[in-house]
């Protein structure tokens, strides 16, 4: 088993040797006093071989190719849906309401605390009415007057994901903003 390692080794070494060191001057991994074996010519006899024992210290670079890192590719995130705020302040004694009406459809909310705000919209033009109903009056001389209603058509907003729509109304009308 030995012999054949160092057969093999002289047999690397010849051809590497000549394979590389027929064209200069240069001293391979063999040395200076090392046998240059031309092509055709005759091996030297194993018993030769075992007594040099100079091994290459350098293989050929690796000819594999490694492919190039895929680039990790991340999706922008969804913006959060739309929402849009009504702010509406109701005279002591009435209630009002707010409604949207847009492509998903109608909602209402109430506006007891000065404000309601519709969350989770989708994209789309949404026009804003605001219902005040007012407390009925009590008879002072024989006729009472029940309760009214008072009907206000605002603005008609338009919001995209993310946007935050916000409309503001008194009892003159309302104006709206992103």
């Amino acid at each position: 088993m030995f012999t054949r390692r160092i057969a093999t080794a002289a047999v690397l070494l010849a051809f590497f040797g000549a394979a590389c060191g027929t064209h200069s001057d240069t001293n391979l991994a063999a040395g200076a006093g090392a046998a240059t074996v031309l092509p055709g010519a005759a091996v030297a006899p194993l018993a030769a071989a075992e007594a040099t024992t100079t091994t290459a210290s350098t293989l050929p670079p690796d000819s594999t190719v490694e492919p190039a890192p895929t680039p990790v590719v991340k999706a922008a995130p969804n913006p959060a849906p739309a929402t849009i705020e009504v702010d509406y302040q109701p005279n002591e004694g009435e209630t009002a309401t707010a409604t949207i009406d847009g492509p998903g459809g109608s909602q209402s909310k109430s506006l007891d605390g000065g404000s309601a705000v519709f969350t989770g919209l989708a994209a789309g033009t949404y026009a804003v009415t605001i219902t005040v109903d007012s407390a009925p009056v009590e008879a002072s001389d024989g006729t009472g007057i029940g309760t009214a209603r008072q009907i206000t058509n605002g603005e008609k907003v338009h919001v995209e994901p993310g946007e935050h729509g916000v409309i503001v109304c008194d009892d003159n009308g309302c104006s709206g903003a992103l």
